[in-house]
């Protein structure tokens, strides 16, 4: 049985996979405003994350460089939320 191809709206406000294996570079790329959670790490670790751990997942960044993953996870996830919820704002005004 076929369906109905899905609603490209639907699709659009699907949150984003992200997860301790995706690529700190893939974020970035992706969601460019998530760049100020890296920065601000920078400032707690004294290590540019995005300079010496751009090629890493965010895990192993995460172990490599001593920062707490599953909080800068949650942080990504508000910060592409929020970022998504504005869109959707300014796109029905």
């Amino acid at each position: 049985m076929q369906g109905n191809p899905p609603d490209p709206g639907i699709i659009a406000e699907t949150p984003p996979v992200i997860n301790a294996e995706t690529v700190i570079l893939d974020i970035i790329s992706d969601y460019r405003h998530t760049e100020t959670i890296f920065k601000r790490l920078e400032e707690e670790t004294g290590i540019c994350i995005l300079c010496q751990g751009l090629f890493l997942s965010l895990g192993d960044a995460a172990g490599q460089f001593g920062f707490n993953g599953a909080k800068t996870l949650r942080e990504i996830h508000a910060a592409i939320h929020e970022n998504m919820c504005q869109m959707k704002g300014s796109s029905q005004r």
